[in-house]
């Protein structure tokens, strides 16, 4: 069994889920990230490249801009379009080859968004391409969980379940309204829902709600909903999608400890469910755990993740992990790993 070698190189990172810094005291950063992975198995074939660049700058003291683009081998955006169809299963014909050579990057824009703070800074108001607010966007680990982020694996790929996850962590076009206040936060968004780089494609907007309870600083517990109609996918049969969410975090002095729990309906065609638990420690190790299913095939797909991130001097900090995945369906079972490693430098 081959497995995955991640090795990533990322410039000017946060720690995950650091708290916001206004932005009259964020001066500008950049950031890029690059990663080579060897195949994870033998039905995968071809190297997985990835590479990102990204620049954020203030504007005035409310005002910021981000933007970002990425050149990857693979497509690690949920299938809303026919487009993004079509390279996913160029990327699958690629791997059935067993070698040769990949079929080239693929590119697309990541973040590009204005983010105007509201001067009282009790919210903010973000237009342009960013993540669907759903649930949590920032984990301990160095990839986010595969219950809720697209993944391709062998054995969903064999079957044509495509990206077996919830599908809620992804990027899209839109606006979105942030509010908080004391105990309480909010959040209201109106998205195209076709996906990164994608018009909207059926004149149909993407709705989603969030809400967050903080009974103190250290704890949260919130729900989120979108609704919402893909543009023609799954060989041009569009479907309604409707997305539950619940999530909480607890931080003490040592650790943070965090969870989400997603069901995802896809009307007329499947339902998903979708669990993680991430526990970080300030120190820096970390680990996670979680599970999605799809009902429809019975999928089951488990992920187990350790890793660690530590600094090396003022400046400088390293990260590493190990993902080890189980899927399986009815009768039949395989087991693949993955490795990721990461360097970070801020400036």
């Amino acid at each position: 069994m081959k497995r995955l070698l991640g090795v990533a190189l990322l410039l000017l990172a946060l720690p995950a889920e650091a708290a916001p810094i206004p932005l009259s005291l964020n001066p500008w950063r950049a950031e890029a990230v690059f990663q080579l992975g060897a195949p994870a198995l033998t039905q995968w074939s071809g190297e997985i490249r990835s590479m990102s660049l990204r620049y954020s700058a203030p504007l005035n003291e409310l005002v910021r801009f981000q933007m970002e683009g990425v050149f990857e081998d693979d497509l690690r955006e949920p299938v809303y379009s026919r487009e993004s169809l079509r390279v996913l299963k160029e990327r699958l014909d690629w791997r059935s080859r067993g070698g040769g050579p990949p079929p080239g990057l693929f590119g697309r824009t990541g973040e590009i968004f204005l983010s105007v703070e509201d001067p009282a800074k009790t919210g903010f108001l973000k237009m342009g391409q960013f993540y669907r607010p759903f649930g949590y966007t920032e984990f301990a680990s160095l990839a986010p969980p595969s219950a809720i982020a697209p993944l391709s694996t062998p054995l969903s790929d064999q079957i044509g379940l495509y990206q077996p996850s919830v599908g809620t962590y992804a990027r899209d076009i839109g606006a979105m309204l942030v509010g908080r206040a004391s105990g309480y936060g909010y959040t209201v968004a109106l998205l195209n829902g076709s996906g990164a780089d994608r018009p909207d494609g059926n004149a149909q907007k993407d709705v989603l709600l969030r809400v967050d309870l903080m009974p103190n600083e250290n704890a949260e517990i919130g729900l989120s909903f979108e609704h919402g109609a893909n543009d023609a996918v799954l060989e041009g049969v569009p479907f309604v999608r409707r997305d539950f969410g619940l999530h909480a975090k607890v931080e003490t002095e040592s650790y943070t400890f965090k969870g989400e729990y997603v069901l995802a309906q896809r009307l007329g065609l499947d339902e998903r469910k979708g669990w993680y638990l991430d526990l970080q420690e300030k120190a820096g190790t970390f680990l996670q755990f979680g599970e999605n299913r799809d009902q429809t095939f019975g999928y089951r797909l488990t992920q187990l993740t350790v890793g660690i991130k530590r600094p090396l001097m003022d400046g400088l900090w390293s990260g590493a992990e190990y993902d080890a995945f189980w899927e399986a369906i009815p009768g039949r079972s395989l087991q693949f790993n993955r490795y990721i490693a990461t360097l970070g430098v801020a400036l």
